[in-house]
């Protein structure tokens, strides 16, 4: 897939209708050999901020945060699982994105029995506080 072809995945997934504001959660794993070979970019994945010094991930964010009328400001929360980017500024309703590297996960959805924590759980924490 091409740079182009990657943005088409990346827009649909986060157009809405109107004015609504769709919350945003994305996750890929530090050693995600097969977006690294889709989008072309080096492993392991950096676990701090010059991750958005990788162009994909420079677009991601832009049309994140554009989409959802954020500014670029984070905050950033490292733990065992990996690194975590907030953003939401400013404040307001469903307007909110978390761009997550999970340390040492491939390209696999994390389900607790292929490594240690579930998305399902982090996920449901995330979408209930968005229900309508």
């Amino acid at each position: 897939m091409d740079s182009s072809g990657a943005r088409s995945f990346y827009m649909a997934g986060i157009l809405s209708s109107g004015t609504d504001r769709v919350p945003l959660f994305f996750t890929i794993g530090e050693m995600d050999d097969n977006l690294a070979a889709t989008v072309g970019f080096s492993l392991p994945l950096p676990l701090n901020a010059s991750l958005f010094d990788i162009g994909w991930f420079r677009l991601v964010r832009g049309n994140g945060t554009s989409r959802l009328g954020l500014s670029s400001v984070y905050t950033t929360t490292t733990n065992a699982a990996g690194v975590t980017f907030h953003f939401a500024t400013p404040a307001s309703a469903n307007a909110e994105m978390y761009f997550w590297i999970v340390k040492g996960l491939s390209h696999q959805y994390a389900n607790g029995t292929n490594y240690p924590l579930k998305y399902a759980d982090v996920f449901w924490d995330f979408f209930a506080k968005h229900s309508r």
